[in-house]
């Protein structure tokens, strides 16, 4: 079996109609590039798993779709720990507090308590927070209300010159600082040391965040090209873009190039591998060598298959004229795709997940977004 293509079995999911399909995949991938938290993006991925089983497609299919989300993290982690060296910070926990991902502060680590306000700091390994630089602040005319674990709670920043020149103070004493402010002249201050080795909380939350999201896009466009054969995605991008037909945009056409497309995609990669092959037995070697080699021998693998996919597209576009057709003619269907009962719940509740997202961001406002996916993660790693 070809894990890479068509999967054909008798399954509800095969059976909906193609257009609200892929309907339904545009409006899930716009659900996960919402930014809400893990909590969010595991229920996304419960809906996607369940969807994926209900279609009886392969496990083995779906384990294989970790090894790029994992080469994918392992990239995203080098990249986040070399650009972001901040432990991950959430100030005024308490008032950020949501009803989607609510915790118990008080019984956190690392939570600081003030005034019935709780402020959160993640880890920070291979560099220490900085409890000695109050002189910064008390030089530049501030006054500290708070200090403690690194926090300085700041008073009397009435201008920006003053609040320049602490962060340049910061700087120059080989610090790193993370602010938030709360009032014309009231700041919370993160201070702590600048270690280029430093790794933090925040680098791993960013990369399993970013691969999450990655995993769930890539796990529903399987769904979608697994249970949808090439002449019912041609079908749905030519109902799709119907509208454009009144504006003079050739619908059939495009749908007719991206349908022969994926069509020819399982042939060439059969002909790529059988072309490796008899290079390999000529004495080609593909895996040893610098790269000047390998660029070489990979020439004697593309070359060929350029050439059998230019033959292939001849003779199927000599066999079309043979037989008369034209895609700018009318065209009746061969398959009539009917939209059912089922079909209408599926659509409607992939509306409603969408829907009920958006609804959420507008009550609790940019609070859930900045703070739900930052302290999910410090929560384990604490």
């Amino acid at each position: 079996m070809n894990y890479n293509t068509y999967v054909n079995t008798n399954s509800w999911v095969h059976k909906l109609n193609p257009s609200i399909k892929f309907i339904t995949l545009i409006l899930f991938i716009v659900s996960i590039f919402i930014p809400f938290g893990f909590l969010y993006q595991f229920v996304l991925l419960g809906i996607a798993l369940i969807v994926y089983f209900n279609a009886k497609l392969p496990i083995k299919k779906l384990l294989k779709l970790f090894i790029p989300i994992i080469i994918m993290f392992c990239i995203l982690l080098i990249i986040n720990w070399l650009t972001y060296k901040s432990p991950g910070l959430i100030f005024d926990l308490y008032n950020s507090s949501n009803f989607v991902a609510k915790q118990n502060w008080i019984n956190t680590s690392n939570v600081i308590e003030l005034d019935g306000k709780y402020f959160v700091q993640g880890q920070l390994w291979g560099a220490t927070f900085n409890e000695s630089s109050s002189n910064i602040f008390i030089n530049n005319g501030a006054y500290i209300k708070y200090s403690g674990q690194g926090f300085y709670i700041v008073e009397n920043i009435s201008s920006n010159e003053i609040f320049n020149k602490i962060t340049n103070d910061i700087s120059n004493n080989n610090l790193r600082y993370e602010y938030h402010q709360f009032s014309n002249s009231s700041y919370y201050f993160y201070l702590y040391s600048k270690n280029t080795y430093s790794f933090s909380s925040y680098a791993i939350t960013f990369a399993v965040y970013v691969s999450m999201k990655i995993l769930l896009m890539v796990l529903i466009i399987t769904i979608f090209t697994s249970t949808t054969s090439p002449m019912q995605i041609t079908y749905t991008i030519e109902y799709i873009l119907y509208p454009l037909k009144y504006i003079k945009v050739p619908v059939s056409e495009i749908a007719l190039i991206i349908s022969l497309a994926i069509r020819f995609i399982p042939s060439l990669l059969e002909e790529s591998n059988r072309i490796f092959k008899a290079q390999a037995s000529k004495g080609i070697d593909f895996k040893n060598g610098n790269i000047i080699d390998k660029f070489k021998s990979l020439t004697s693998l593309v070359i060929p298959l350029f050439s059998i996919a230019f033959k292939k597209a001849e003779e199927l576009s000599n066999a079309m004229q043979t037989r008369g057709y034209d895609p700018r003619n009318k065209r009746t269907k061969y398959r009539s795709y009917k939209i059912n009962f089922i079909d209408i719940c599926y659509l409607i509740f992939f509306i409603l997940l969408l829907a009920t997202t958006i609804c959420l961001i507008s009550i609790q406002g940019k609070a859930i977004i900045v703070s739900t996916w930052i302290y999910d993660c410090i929560q384990i790693l604490n």
